[in-house]
Formats: structure tokens, sequence, C-alpha cells
């Protein structure tokens, strides 16, 4: 069975230690941190005080007073602006080391972990291994069967040679798979203009029975209502040429939507679009138009 990997750079690590780490990122995040046993991890987001989605971050708990925070796509200095300005007289350090990591997101041809061999040990859902050559997770930002390593360095992970072994991949694999999933990412298709919901992300990264958060009252809110007005989709685009998104999406001459993302693949595009209810129905039964009225149409996968 074929195996991939794909390595990169990472948007940020975060290291957060101190007396008050534990409450501190309780009240910032919209997870219950003081849940996590240490060696667990879960995805976590910061809001704004109407909701909106500002940052994410893998939160790993390396110790009892100690985190790190790893996010793919959210900035370092975006995330320590956010968490240093509600800092008052709480014992608690941020460190960046985001230089310090390299991420490698491996998977096997048939989407299953334990198909990708008996050398590639993993950890349950929710649960990070220490290992000599950095920390392995089933990746939950990504279709089942993704597995994520953090090693030190330029290092390669020293999976019993499975580095070796798993055919290098560019980043436009990576995201076609995860686009075809449906599984958004954060700030670039769920960010400061959307809320958790229309990402479905309320699913795994928020919980509704924690105390008070930044963004609390409007997810409470959210969460008495149900549903989103809007929702994000897998959309795809036919031809060859490529857009600039975000890009506006219509229906006759009426905006319904906004393509968040675009990855061209050998057969057309594939993208995220954030669609409101009405314009859903549109998607589809015909597609809507891409720029304007009269624009290419895009469609359902």
């Amino acid at each position: 069975m074929e195996t991939f990997i794909h390595s990169g750079r990472l948007g940020s690590v975060l290291r957060i230690q101190g007396e008050d780490a534990p409450d501190y990122l309780q009240s910032q995040l919209t997870i219950n941190v003081a849940d996590l046993a240490r060696g667990s991890v879960r995805y976590g987001l910061r809001l704004n005080a109407k909701g909106r989605v500002l940052a994410g971050a893998y939160v790993l708990r390396t110790g009892e007073e100690e985190f790190l925070l790893v996010s793919r796509k959210t900035k370092a200095e975006d995330w320590l602006a956010l968490l240093e300005e509600n800092v008052v007289a709480d014992e608690v350090e941020f460190g960046n080391e985001t230089m310090d990591w390299r991420i490698h997101t491996l998977w096997g041809e048939d989407a299953s972990v334990e198909s990708s061999g008996p050398q590639l040990e993993t950890p349950e859902s929710g649960k990070f291994l220490e290992r000599d050559d950095g920390l392995i997770f089933p990746d939950p930002r990504l279709p089942p069967g993704s597995v994520a390593l953090l090693t030190p360095g330029d290092s390669l992970p020293k999976v019993g040679g499975i580095a070796d072994d798993a055919r290098p991949v560019d980043p436009d694999v990576l995201e076609l798979r995860r686009i075809g999933s449906c599984m958004v990412s954060v700030p670039d298709e769920i960010g400061p203009g959307e809320l958790p919901q229309e990402g479905g992300l309320e699913k795994h990264a928020v919980d509704f029975d924690k105390g008070c958060y930044l963004g609390q009252e409007m997810m409470a809110r959210m969460h008495a209502i149900g549903k989103a007005r809007r929702q994000a989709v897998t959309v795809r685009k036919p031809g060859e040429g490529n857009v600039e998104v975000p890009a506006d999406l219509y229906a006759g001459k009426r905006r319904i939507g906004t393509l968040k993302s675009l990855v061209m693949g050998e057969e057309g595009g594939l993208g995220i679009a954030i669609i409101n209810e009405s314009g859903i129905s549109f998607l589809e039964k015909d597609g809507v138009a891409l720029g304007g009225p009269e624009g290419e149409k895009i469609t359902l996968p």
C-alpha cells in the first residue's frame, strides 16, 4: 500500500507555560482546556466578542502547566498579539518556537491510519505520543487516516523508515484532499468574517458547557438557534484557469456567497465557498456564477 507524505513549515508553534497557563487558556479558547490531560490534543479557536474566528490551533498539553499551540496557517505574531492582549497579572509565558519545528502529514492511499503499516504507531484520537523524533497524533482537521508528525528542525520523522518509503507530494495534493472533505482551514476560509458554525467547527472545536471565554455569548445564542444562515461547501470549477480569491458568487444578479479558496488539479479545481441558505438550492440545481452574473459557473463536485 502506498503512503504519501507532505512536509512543510508551520504558521506558528507557541509554548505556553506558567502557573496560570491552564486557567488563562481556558478563558481565551473555545475548548475546555481544564479537561485536557497530559498527552491530549484538541483543536481550539480564539474568537472575538462577536463570535467571529480570529485564530485556530492544535492545543497539545505537554505538562501540568505547559502547552504547545500549533497552527498550520495562523501566524505566530497574530497568535501572540491575541494571547498577550488580555494578560494582566497572570503568571504565564509565551515562547515562539515556530522556526524550530516542521510538520509532516502522512496518509495511505485507502485513508486508513491502521493500514499505513505496523511501523507507524499512532495514538488514539485526541492523544499524541512523544517520540525520540518528535510528536505524533491523528490530525483532527484533515480527513480520517491523516497523521501529523512534528519534528524539531529540518529532520524527517523516523517512524520505522516510513519517511523513506512514502511518496513526497506538493501542497496542492494535501489541499485537494482536505477541500474534497470540506474540512475548512482557519483563517483563510473561516476567519474574522465568519462564525465557527459556518464551517462546521462547532462540532469539534467549541465546547458549550465550559466557563466564560471570548465569544461565549454568541456561541450560546447560535447553539440555541441550531443553524447558521451560511455554510461552507466544497465546489468545483471546470477548466484550467485559476482565479483570485476571495471572489463573489452570484445567482442571477444576486450575490449569494464567496469563493474563499481554490486549488487547481488535473480535472479542474476544487474550492471552499461560503454560501447563504437561499444560494444552496441554486448551487445544487444549476451552479452559481463566479465574479458576476455572467461569470463562469461553479458547481458541486
